[in-house]
């Protein structure tokens, strides 16, 4: 299949569990070249090799640069991707270990501490989501107890898969707010991460950078266009993780004003059941996640917290 020629497309990737998914969009929505690389190992004990990630955005790319797509035509670059992980980096931005994926509960001990030192009432009050030993912060208490040579190097951590990518592309470490509200320890009022409680725990400043989804991250630098076939200078956006990606493109898709949506949480698995106005009942998994970015589509009724323009059920 040959590439339809357009100067303009936004490349939109989505860094999921077991593959990346990626699709070039025109200014006018119409989609071209969908492809999809799988990792070369699934998961193993809830941990993933983050530069699994990289390399399968570089073949997705490959792919279209085989298909005649110019460098050039590529006007943005955009994501999606899995939530709720922990990949900790040292000073110059390499990832120290594997990363924990959002299944791990090893941290159930350092949950508890948390939990009974700050209070239940409390997390709940701050973050408006639940909290477990899935969630980022038990993790990286785990993280300095059972892993201290790693813990003493990491200078930055990331809590989504598609940051990794970004930090890649521009060497900026950041994140969106619906990633972040999955971490258990960002402040939805406030909307900045909860430091005070890292002061309390006694760990480090080490969180990323918060941005909005619509954010420029920065620039592809000339190195990741060397290794990429990007061209240098190509504007990175921030993005937002997958289960508000997928809600809002339910949304998009179905033609409907959010505020006709209702989410259910059924256990960690959410499932969504949407139920439309002139259309059949449906349902879309969308993840761990309760939160949708409120700087990309406000009013959505999803089951979990208020975040501004976010109502709940």
């Amino acid at each position: 299949m040959s590439a339809p020629w357009f100067d303009n497309y936004i490349a939109s990737f989505d860094i999921g569990s077991s593959a990346v998914k990626a699709v070039l969009v025109t200014p006018d929505a119409r989609m071209h070249l969908a492809h999809t690389v799988s990792y070369r190992s699934l998961p193993v004990d809830s941990e993933q090799d983050a530069e699994d990630w990289w390399l399968a955005f570089c073949e997705v790319l490959q792919n279209w640069w085989a298909q005649g797509v110019l460098p050039s035509s590529v006007a943005a670059i955009t994501f999606s991707g899995q939530m709720q992980c922990l990949l900790p980096l040292d000073g110059q931005g390499s990832a120290l270990r594997q990363a924990v994926l959002h299944t791990d509960a090893r941290a159930g001990e350092q949950a508890l501490r948390i939990t009974q030192e700050l209070g239940a009432d409390e997390i709940h009050r701050v973050t408006r989501n639940p909290f477990s030993a899935t969630s980022v912060l038990p993790k990286l208490l785990h993280l300095r107890e059972h892993e201290p040579e790693v813990w003493a190097r990491t200078a930055r951590v990331l809590v989504g898969a598609k940051d990794f990518i970004a930090l890649r592309l521009t060497g900026r470490a950041v994140t969106d707010p619906t990633t972040a509200a999955t971490t258990g320890m960002f402040d939805i009022e406030r909307e900045t991460w909860s430091h005070d409680w890292l002061i309390a725990l006694g760990l480090k400043p080490v969180l990323p950078e918060l941005l909005t989804a619509h954010a420029r991250v920065g620039a592809v630098s000339p190195q990741a266009a060397a290794l990429t076939g990007l061209h240098a200078g190509c504007p990175v956006l921030c993005g937002f993780g997958d289960a508000a990606a997928t809600t809002l493109g339910a949304e998009h898709w179905c033609g409907m004003d959010g505020g006709e949506i209702e989410a259910f949480h059924v256990d960690r698995e959410t499932l969504v059941e949407l139920f439309l106005a002139d259309f059949q009942r449906r349902a879309v998994a969308v993840g761990p996640a309760r939160v949708v970015d409120h700087h990309v589509k406000p009013a959505v009724v999803l089951h979990g917290c208020r975040h501004q323009g976010l109502h709940v059920v």
